[in-house]
């Protein structure tokens, strides 16, 4: 069967990545996904963002997609705002 655009697709829960990557919330390590092209990488990022928001109170999380981006160098001469805070990329 092949799936056409807009069609339906279901959508692989990663409960098992999930719950490692919130039993290491709050270690001062830096946590990198990575995997394959279109594995499911930002769906899990969005379940953890999810579980952040109901667990924890007036939480700041910024998430930048960067295939949403025209051109990922442009963050380079770029300014993204968010609130009260800027954040400022490649220095």
């Amino acid at each position: 069967m092949i799936l056409k655009p807009g069609s339906y697709m279901k959508t692989i829960t990663r409960e098992k990545y999930l719950e490692r990557m919130i039993e290491l919330n709050g270690t001062p390590d830096i946590k990198i996904i990575t995997c394959i092209r279109r594995s499911g990488k930002s769906k899990l990022m969005q379940a953890y963002m999810e579980y952040l928001k109901s667990h924890f109170e007036n939480i700041n999380i910024i998430f930048i997609d960067f295939m949403d981006l025209p051109c990922p160098a442009r963050l380079c001469r770029r300014t993204l705002s968010r609130g009260k805070r800027k954040l400022s990329f490649c220095g």
